[in-house]
Protein backbone atom coordinates (compact mmCIF):
# COMPACT_ATOMS: atom_id res chain seq x y z
CA UNK A 1 0.00 0.00 0.00
CA UNK A 2 1.40 3.29 -1.13
CA UNK A 3 1.75 5.92 1.85
CA UNK A 4 -0.59 8.30 2.26
CA UNK A 5 0.50 11.96 1.15
CA UNK A 6 0.42 13.72 4.69
CA UNK A 7 2.99 11.39 5.90
CA UNK A 8 5.31 11.56 2.13
CA UNK A 9 5.34 15.12 2.85
CA UNK A 10 6.30 15.08 6.50
CA UNK A 11 9.30 12.71 5.94
CA UNK A 12 10.48 15.22 3.56
CA UNK A 13 10.50 17.87 5.76
CA UNK A 14 12.20 15.69 8.33
CA UNK A 15 15.49 17.11 7.84
CA UNK A 16 14.89 20.86 7.87
CA UNK A 17 13.11 19.90 11.27
CA UNK A 18 15.85 18.30 13.01
CA UNK A 19 18.02 21.16 11.62
CA UNK A 20 15.65 23.68 13.17
CA UNK A 21 15.09 21.79 16.14
CA UNK A 22 18.73 21.31 16.76
CA UNK A 23 21.00 23.42 15.14
CA UNK A 24 23.98 22.38 17.02
CA UNK A 25 23.21 18.82 15.89
CA UNK A 26 23.56 20.26 12.51
CA UNK A 27 27.32 21.28 13.21
CA UNK A 28 28.11 18.53 15.20
CA UNK A 29 27.11 16.25 11.97
CA UNK A 30 29.03 18.49 9.84
CA UNK A 31 31.81 18.53 11.40
CA UNK A 32 31.94 14.76 11.80
CA UNK A 33 31.56 14.54 8.33
CA UNK A 34 34.89 16.93 7.29
CA UNK A 35 36.91 15.14 10.29
CA UNK A 36 35.78 11.96 8.98
CA UNK A 37 37.12 13.15 5.35
CA UNK A 38 39.97 14.48 7.03
CA UNK A 39 41.26 11.50 8.46
CA UNK A 40 40.97 9.26 5.25
CA UNK A 41 42.28 12.06 3.34
CA UNK A 42 45.53 11.60 5.78
CA UNK A 43 48.30 9.89 4.91
CA UNK A 44 51.60 8.28 6.84
CA UNK A 45 54.02 10.97 6.83
CA UNK A 46 56.12 10.32 3.73
CA UNK A 47 57.97 13.73 2.66
CA UNK A 48 61.79 14.23 3.64
CA UNK A 49 60.72 17.56 3.65
CA UNK A 50 59.80 16.72 7.40
CA UNK A 51 62.96 16.32 8.54
CA UNK A 52 64.51 18.98 7.70
CA UNK A 53 62.21 21.21 9.21
CA UNK A 54 62.19 18.80 11.91
CA UNK A 55 66.21 19.23 12.24
CA UNK A 56 65.77 23.53 11.62
CA UNK A 57 63.46 23.66 14.69
CA UNK A 58 65.82 21.61 16.93
CA UNK A 59 68.67 24.51 15.71
CA UNK A 60 66.36 27.07 16.07
CA UNK A 61 65.92 25.61 19.75
CA UNK A 62 69.47 25.05 20.66
CA UNK A 63 70.68 28.23 19.30
CA UNK A 64 67.70 30.76 20.48
CA UNK A 65 68.01 32.39 17.20
CA UNK A 66 66.89 31.85 13.59
CA UNK A 67 69.14 30.73 10.72
CA UNK A 68 70.52 33.42 8.19
CA UNK A 69 72.33 30.83 6.00
CA UNK A 70 71.48 27.17 4.88
CA UNK A 71 73.74 25.59 7.01
CA UNK A 72 72.58 21.92 6.03
CA UNK A 73 74.39 21.91 2.66
CA UNK A 74 77.85 22.48 0.98
CA UNK A 75 75.89 24.64 -1.50
CA UNK A 76 74.38 26.73 1.07
CA UNK A 77 77.97 28.12 2.99
CA UNK A 78 77.95 32.09 2.81
CA UNK A 79 75.07 32.47 0.86
CA UNK A 80 71.99 34.32 2.76
CA UNK A 81 68.77 32.72 3.62
CA UNK A 82 65.79 32.84 5.24
CA UNK A 83 63.94 30.45 6.85
CA UNK A 84 59.83 31.30 5.65
CA UNK A 85 58.64 28.54 7.59
CA UNK A 86 60.83 28.99 11.18
CA UNK A 87 57.58 29.12 12.98
CA UNK A 88 56.35 25.36 12.01
CA UNK A 89 59.61 24.36 12.11
CA UNK A 90 60.08 25.25 16.15
CA UNK A 91 56.16 24.11 16.96
CA UNK A 92 57.96 20.72 15.46
CA UNK A 93 60.56 20.93 18.37
CA UNK A 94 58.32 21.70 20.82
CA UNK A 95 55.69 19.25 19.75
CA UNK A 96 58.36 15.99 19.62
CA UNK A 97 60.03 17.20 23.41
CA UNK A 98 56.37 17.44 24.56
CA UNK A 99 54.62 14.09 23.00
CA UNK A 100 56.80 11.86 21.57
CA UNK A 101 58.25 11.38 18.25
CA UNK A 102 55.17 9.16 16.90
CA UNK A 103 52.79 11.44 17.73
CA UNK A 104 53.44 13.32 14.63
CA UNK A 105 50.76 11.95 12.92
CA UNK A 106 48.30 13.58 15.69
CA UNK A 107 49.33 16.84 14.78
CA UNK A 108 49.32 16.40 10.60
CA UNK A 109 45.41 14.94 11.04
CA UNK A 110 44.69 18.08 13.45
CA UNK A 111 46.10 20.53 10.76
CA UNK A 112 44.08 19.05 8.27
CA UNK A 113 40.82 19.10 10.20
CA UNK A 114 41.64 22.52 11.03
CA UNK A 115 42.31 23.48 7.23
CA UNK A 116 38.58 21.89 6.26
CA UNK A 117 36.86 24.08 9.55
CA UNK A 118 38.55 26.94 7.70
CA UNK A 119 37.24 26.71 4.55
CA UNK A 120 34.03 25.37 6.07
CA UNK A 121 34.05 28.70 7.78
CA UNK A 122 34.67 30.65 4.77
CA UNK A 123 32.32 29.31 2.17
CA UNK A 124 29.63 29.32 5.17
CA UNK A 125 30.22 33.66 4.88
CA UNK A 126 30.14 33.72 1.30
CA UNK A 127 27.09 31.48 0.92
CA UNK A 128 25.05 31.64 3.80
CA UNK A 129 24.13 28.24 2.66
CA UNK A 130 25.76 25.12 5.52
CA UNK A 131 25.16 22.29 2.98
CA UNK A 132 26.29 24.31 -0.34
CA UNK A 133 29.29 25.36 1.69
CA UNK A 134 30.01 22.17 3.43
CA UNK A 135 29.72 20.53 -0.65
CA UNK A 136 32.14 23.04 -1.79
CA UNK A 137 34.41 22.37 1.02
CA UNK A 138 34.30 18.82 0.17
CA UNK A 139 35.05 19.56 -3.60
CA UNK A 140 37.81 22.22 -2.56
CA UNK A 141 39.46 20.26 0.27
CA UNK A 142 39.65 16.76 -1.93
CA UNK A 143 41.67 19.08 -4.26
CA UNK A 144 43.76 20.32 -1.80
CA UNK A 145 44.33 17.66 -0.09
CA UNK A 146 44.96 14.71 -2.23
CA UNK A 147 49.11 15.33 -1.38
CA UNK A 148 49.15 16.26 1.80
CA UNK A 149 52.82 16.16 2.47
CA UNK A 150 53.89 16.86 6.40
CA UNK A 151 55.01 21.08 6.11
CA UNK A 152 54.43 23.90 6.51
CA UNK A 153 51.68 24.39 4.00
CA UNK A 154 49.40 22.31 6.34
CA UNK A 155 49.21 24.73 8.36
CA UNK A 156 49.23 27.89 5.96
CA UNK A 157 46.37 26.77 4.34
CA UNK A 158 43.73 27.09 7.51
CA UNK A 159 45.46 30.32 7.79
CA UNK A 160 45.02 31.52 4.62
CA UNK A 161 41.31 30.43 4.85
CA UNK A 162 39.81 31.94 8.08
CA UNK A 163 42.05 35.28 7.05
CA UNK A 164 40.40 35.62 3.64
CA UNK A 165 36.79 34.75 5.69
CA UNK A 166 37.64 38.10 8.42
CA UNK A 167 38.11 40.10 5.15
CA UNK A 168 35.05 39.53 3.49
CA UNK A 169 33.31 39.83 6.82
CA UNK A 170 35.03 43.46 7.50
CA UNK A 171 34.05 43.95 4.07
CA UNK A 172 30.15 43.04 4.69
CA UNK A 173 30.41 45.39 7.76
CA UNK A 174 31.69 48.39 6.10
CA UNK A 175 35.05 48.27 7.21
CA UNK A 176 34.45 47.98 10.97
CA UNK A 177 35.92 46.08 13.20
CA UNK A 178 35.70 44.84 16.94
CA UNK A 179 38.44 45.28 19.08
CA UNK A 180 38.73 41.93 20.24
CA UNK A 181 38.50 40.51 16.60
CA UNK A 182 40.81 43.05 15.15
CA UNK A 183 43.89 41.69 17.87
CA UNK A 184 43.00 38.35 17.18
CA UNK A 185 43.76 39.28 13.16
CA UNK A 186 46.49 40.53 13.71
CA UNK A 187 47.87 37.65 16.16
CA UNK A 188 47.16 35.76 12.74
CA UNK A 189 48.79 37.82 10.38
CA UNK A 190 51.66 38.11 12.18
CA UNK A 191 51.22 33.92 12.68
CA UNK A 192 51.28 33.52 9.15
CA UNK A 193 54.17 35.63 8.18
CA UNK A 194 56.52 33.61 9.92
CA UNK A 195 54.60 29.98 9.09
CA UNK A 196 54.64 29.94 5.42
CA UNK A 197 56.00 32.31 1.84
CA UNK A 198 52.42 32.13 0.71
CA UNK A 199 51.60 35.08 3.28
CA UNK A 200 52.72 36.80 0.10
CA UNK A 201 49.77 35.10 -1.71
CA UNK A 202 47.53 36.59 1.30
CA UNK A 203 49.20 39.86 0.49
CA UNK A 204 47.99 40.12 -3.00
CA UNK A 205 44.40 38.54 -2.15
CA UNK A 206 43.53 41.15 0.59
CA UNK A 207 44.54 43.77 -1.26
CA UNK A 208 41.98 42.83 -4.33
CA UNK A 209 39.20 42.14 -1.96
CA UNK A 210 39.47 45.00 0.22
CA UNK A 211 40.50 47.92 -2.69
CA UNK A 212 37.34 46.36 -5.05
CA UNK A 213 34.72 48.70 -5.15
CA UNK A 214 31.02 47.22 -4.18
CA UNK A 215 28.12 47.79 -6.24
CA UNK A 216 26.08 48.98 -3.26
CA UNK A 217 28.43 51.52 -2.60
CA UNK A 218 30.48 52.34 -5.84
CA UNK A 219 31.65 55.90 -4.32
CA UNK A 220 33.27 54.79 -1.07
CA UNK A 221 36.09 55.93 -0.38
CA UNK A 222 39.82 54.51 -0.53
CA UNK A 223 40.72 55.26 3.21
CA UNK A 224 39.58 52.69 5.33
CA UNK A 225 40.76 49.63 2.91
CA UNK A 226 44.14 51.38 2.78
CA UNK A 227 44.25 51.03 6.32
CA UNK A 228 43.40 47.76 6.65
CA UNK A 229 45.57 46.86 4.24
CA UNK A 230 48.59 49.09 5.40
CA UNK A 231 48.42 47.04 8.37
CA UNK A 232 47.92 43.94 6.89
CA UNK A 233 51.69 44.99 4.92
CA UNK A 234 53.01 45.88 8.72
CA UNK A 235 52.46 42.50 9.89
CA UNK A 236 54.59 41.13 7.42
CA UNK A 237 57.39 43.00 8.97
CA UNK A 238 56.88 41.60 12.08
CA UNK A 239 59.13 38.98 11.79
CA UNK A 240 62.98 37.85 12.64
CA UNK A 241 64.02 38.85 9.98
CA UNK A 242 62.13 42.36 9.91
CA UNK A 243 60.27 41.67 6.22
CA UNK A 244 63.88 40.75 4.51
CA UNK A 245 61.91 37.39 4.42
CA UNK A 246 59.95 38.81 1.57
CA UNK A 247 62.61 38.70 -0.78
CA UNK A 248 62.94 34.91 -0.48
CA UNK A 249 59.03 34.46 -0.60
CA UNK A 250 59.05 36.76 -3.89
CA UNK A 251 61.86 34.63 -5.32
CA UNK A 252 60.03 31.39 -4.58
CA UNK A 253 56.63 32.32 -5.88
CA UNK A 254 57.81 33.56 -9.29
CA UNK A 255 60.65 30.46 -9.36
CA UNK A 256 57.40 29.27 -12.92
CA UNK A 257 58.42 32.39 -14.35
CA UNK A 258 62.71 32.02 -14.74
CA UNK A 259 63.98 30.69 -17.79
CA UNK A 260 66.82 28.92 -15.87
CA UNK A 261 64.61 27.29 -13.54
CA UNK A 262 62.21 26.06 -16.12
CA UNK A 263 63.42 22.71 -16.15
CA UNK A 264 62.62 22.13 -12.23
CA UNK A 265 59.27 22.68 -12.95
CA UNK A 266 56.20 20.21 -11.93
CA UNK A 267 53.51 21.81 -14.28
CA UNK A 268 49.62 20.45 -13.68
CA UNK A 269 48.11 18.65 -16.31
CA UNK A 270 44.92 16.81 -16.09
CA UNK A 271 46.54 13.55 -14.77
CA UNK A 272 46.91 15.33 -11.20
CA UNK A 273 44.19 15.44 -8.58
CA UNK A 274 44.46 19.57 -7.96
CA UNK A 275 44.33 19.92 -11.82
CA UNK A 276 40.96 17.45 -12.04
CA UNK A 277 39.38 19.00 -9.36
CA UNK A 278 40.03 22.68 -11.02
CA UNK A 279 38.66 21.70 -14.13
CA UNK A 280 35.61 20.25 -12.73
CA UNK A 281 35.44 23.46 -10.27
CA UNK A 282 36.38 25.46 -13.71
CA UNK A 283 33.65 24.01 -15.17
CA UNK A 284 30.70 24.71 -12.46
CA UNK A 285 31.83 28.04 -11.99
CA UNK A 286 31.53 29.19 -15.26
CA UNK A 287 28.36 27.45 -15.63
CA UNK A 288 26.69 29.36 -12.65
CA UNK A 289 28.53 32.45 -13.98
CA UNK A 290 26.65 32.35 -17.16
CA UNK A 291 23.57 31.81 -15.21
CA UNK A 292 23.80 35.02 -12.66
CA UNK A 293 26.69 37.25 -14.70
CA UNK A 294 26.25 39.86 -11.77
CA UNK A 295 27.22 37.30 -8.56
CA UNK A 296 30.73 36.94 -8.85
CA UNK A 297 32.67 39.96 -7.82
CA UNK A 298 35.14 40.91 -10.48
CA UNK A 299 37.84 40.66 -8.11
CA UNK A 300 37.40 37.56 -6.87
CA UNK A 301 37.24 36.25 -10.95
CA UNK A 302 40.36 37.63 -11.40
CA UNK A 303 41.82 36.19 -8.75
CA UNK A 304 40.64 32.91 -9.89
CA UNK A 305 40.93 32.45 -13.42
CA UNK A 306 44.66 33.97 -13.20
CA UNK A 307 45.46 31.24 -10.12
CA UNK A 308 44.17 28.54 -12.81
CA UNK A 309 46.30 29.67 -15.27
CA UNK A 310 49.27 29.56 -13.24
CA UNK A 311 48.45 26.31 -11.31
CA UNK A 312 48.68 25.03 -14.91
CA UNK A 313 52.24 26.10 -15.27
CA UNK A 314 52.81 25.42 -11.21
CA UNK A 315 51.15 22.76 -9.27
CA UNK A 316 52.16 24.96 -6.50
CA UNK A 317 49.65 27.36 -7.31
CA UNK A 318 46.64 24.85 -7.62
CA UNK A 319 45.54 24.56 -3.71
CA UNK A 320 44.65 28.33 -3.98
CA UNK A 321 43.15 28.47 -7.65
CA UNK A 322 40.94 25.70 -6.13
CA UNK A 323 40.12 27.95 -2.58
CA UNK A 324 39.83 30.71 -5.24
CA UNK A 325 37.27 29.14 -7.54
CA UNK A 326 35.34 27.40 -4.74
CA UNK A 327 35.00 31.26 -3.36
CA UNK A 328 33.46 32.12 -6.42
CA UNK A 329 30.85 29.62 -6.62
CA UNK A 330 30.10 30.26 -3.26
CA UNK A 331 29.69 34.33 -3.75
CA UNK A 332 27.66 33.59 -6.88
CA UNK A 333 25.58 30.69 -4.95
CA UNK A 334 25.22 33.57 -1.80
CA UNK A 335 24.35 37.15 -4.22
CA UNK A 336 21.59 34.11 -6.35
CA UNK A 337 19.82 33.16 -2.86
CA UNK A 338 19.69 36.95 -1.08
CA UNK A 339 18.11 37.83 -4.43
CA UNK A 340 15.90 35.39 -5.80
CA UNK A 341 17.49 34.60 -9.03
CA UNK A 342 18.17 30.90 -10.10
CA UNK A 343 21.16 29.25 -11.18
CA UNK A 344 19.81 27.20 -13.88
CA UNK A 345 19.75 23.41 -13.94
CA UNK A 346 22.92 22.96 -12.36
CA UNK A 347 21.02 25.04 -9.32
CA UNK A 348 18.77 22.68 -8.79
CA UNK A 349 20.89 19.90 -8.99
CA UNK A 350 22.97 21.04 -6.53
CA UNK A 351 19.86 21.78 -4.26
CA UNK A 352 18.11 18.48 -4.78
CA UNK A 353 21.75 16.13 -4.00
CA UNK A 354 22.09 18.12 -0.38
CA UNK A 355 18.08 17.31 0.51
CA UNK A 356 18.91 13.89 -0.54
CA UNK A 357 21.89 13.95 2.22
CA UNK A 358 19.73 15.64 4.41
CA UNK A 359 17.21 13.07 4.51
CA UNK A 360 19.88 10.22 5.69
CA UNK A 361 18.52 8.99 9.47
CA UNK A 362 20.70 11.34 11.91
CA UNK A 363 21.28 8.36 14.10
CA UNK A 364 22.54 5.88 11.75
CA UNK A 365 24.74 8.86 9.98
CA UNK A 366 26.74 9.74 13.66
CA UNK A 367 27.06 6.32 14.22
CA UNK A 368 28.77 5.96 10.41
CA UNK A 369 30.98 8.55 10.79
CA UNK A 370 32.00 7.52 14.23
CA UNK A 371 32.68 3.90 12.73
CA UNK A 372 34.85 5.27 10.25
CA UNK A 373 36.99 7.96 12.63
CA UNK A 374 37.80 4.68 14.53
CA UNK A 375 39.28 2.98 11.71
CA UNK A 376 40.96 5.55 10.10
CA UNK A 377 42.77 6.94 12.99
CA UNK A 378 43.43 3.45 14.50
CA UNK A 379 44.95 2.79 10.98
CA UNK A 380 47.43 5.93 11.01
CA UNK A 381 48.33 5.09 14.55
CA UNK A 382 49.35 1.91 13.54
CA UNK A 383 51.72 3.17 10.49
CA UNK A 384 52.60 7.07 11.64
CA UNK A 385 55.46 6.79 9.16
CA UNK A 386 55.84 5.21 5.61
CA UNK A 387 57.84 1.83 5.59
CA UNK A 388 62.03 2.56 4.93
CA UNK A 389 61.73 6.69 5.24
CA UNK A 390 63.03 6.80 8.87
CA UNK A 391 66.72 7.06 9.13
CA UNK A 392 68.34 3.95 10.29
CA UNK A 393 70.39 4.01 13.48
CA UNK A 394 73.90 3.76 14.46
CA UNK A 395 75.06 0.78 15.55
Amino acid sequence: MDEPKENQEESKDLPAKIAAASPSLQYFIGFLCLFGLASYLCTSISAPQFFEDLTIGNWIRGHGEVPRAFLWSLSGAGVDWHSTSWCFQLLLNFWEELLGYESFIILKLSLLVLGFLALMACYQRATKDFAIAGLLTTLVGCGIYTTNDFSAQLLAYPLFAILCERVLAIRERNFSIRPYEAFVCLLLLILYANVHFSSIIFLVTAGVLLFERSEDDPDAGIRRPAIFFGVILFSQLLTPYFGAQLISAGEKMLQFLTLDLGLRLNPGTVFHYPIAFIVLLLLVFAAFWHSFPKGAARGIVILALASSIFAFASLEVAPYALFFLGLGIASIWGQAKSRGESLGNLGYAFTQFTRTLGAFPVLGSVFLLMCVLVVNVSNLWKQPFTDGLLPIAEA
